[in-house]
């Protein structure tokens, strides 16, 4: 495995991922925390947006 990329957490993201998500959210205009969990919404909402693209 890359060393570079972090392990997938319980919710099946890396932290890079988390990170991107919440950057994401944050230019939305969408409130998240800036650690912990994301809600499934918020993920299936991100990933949702980036599939059409």
């Amino acid at each position: 495995m890359d060393s570079s990329v972090s392990p997938p957490g319980p919710d099946g993201l890396t932290s890079e991922e988390r990170e991107r998500i919440r950057a994401w959210a944050n230019e939305e205009g969408i409130e998240v925390k800036a650690r912990g969990r994301l809600s499934k919404d918020l993920i299936g909402n991100y990933r949702s947006v980036h599939a059409r693209r």
